[in-house]
């Protein structure tokens, strides 16, 4: 009797084990359910999943990626705030080889500072549009992506400014992971993590004046 009862208590323990398993496997019930093979659903399902993730960074690995008003820019990290009206980058410019830049959007104008200098400066005219490519919750650039359709588990879209790209999306909560492509025949790779993240972005204080990155600055 004594043997039977724990052959049935394992048995039982077993299941809700396994039950357990399947529900850490299970899609987030929060993420849009997108009819499969949908890749221009499931590409609108993620922006609706990136706008409400409050924030996020990219992780950046490019090469003279060309930013509105600014010219070339290489490698570095972007902080984006929930709705993308926020942001803070640390990226190393194209030719630039001894120095990186903060470059901070807040309040509709964009400041930065070089690595080598003390002072700050204001973008011309505001610079709003500096960081674009990377303000996915302003720019909606998911939602509007054009041609999307599956390679395999991956998403083969264009984006405006990125040009034909695939994405990879994280099949539990369809947040996007990573893009990939080629712009001006030069790899790019942007990394999706630390959701939620504020970049902190403050206008930097004293008085600044305006002028563009590249030579010295200071």
């Amino acid at each position: 009797m004594a043997r039977a009862l724990v052959a049935i208590l394992a048995v039982l323990l077993f299941v809700a084990c396994s039950k357990g398993d399947d529900a850490n496997t299970k899609t987030d019930p929060t993420a849009p359910a997108v009819p499969a093979g949908d890749a221009p659903a499931a590409l609108k399902a993620s922006q609706s999943v990136l706008d409400k993730a409050g924030g996020y960074r990219l992780r950046v690995e490019q090469s003279n990626f060309v930013l509105p008003q600014w010219g070339g820019s290489d490698g570095g990290s972007v902080v984006v705030n929930g709705d993308g009206a926020a942001a803070k980058a640390e990226l190393a410019r194209t030719g630039e080889p001894n120095a990186t830049y903060t470059i901070t959007l807040t309040g509709g104008t964009t400041y930065f500072k070089r690595s080598t200098c003390k002072e700050s400066f204001r973008m011309p005219g505001g610079g709003v549009d500096v960081l674009k490519p990377y303000l996915f919750t302003k720019t909606q650039a998911l939602a509007n992506a054009k041609d999307a359709k599956y390679e395999g588990n991956l998403i083969r879209a264009t984006i405006e400014g990125l040009g034909s790209v695939t994405i990879e999306l994280d099949p539990k909560t369809l947040r996007p992971s990573q893009i990939r492509g080629a712009v001006n025949g030069r790899d790019l790779r942007w990394t999706f993590e630390d959701w939620g993240a504020d970049p902190k972005a403050s206008k930097p204080g004293g008085s600044l004046q305006d002028r563009g990155p590249g030579g010295v600055p200071c």
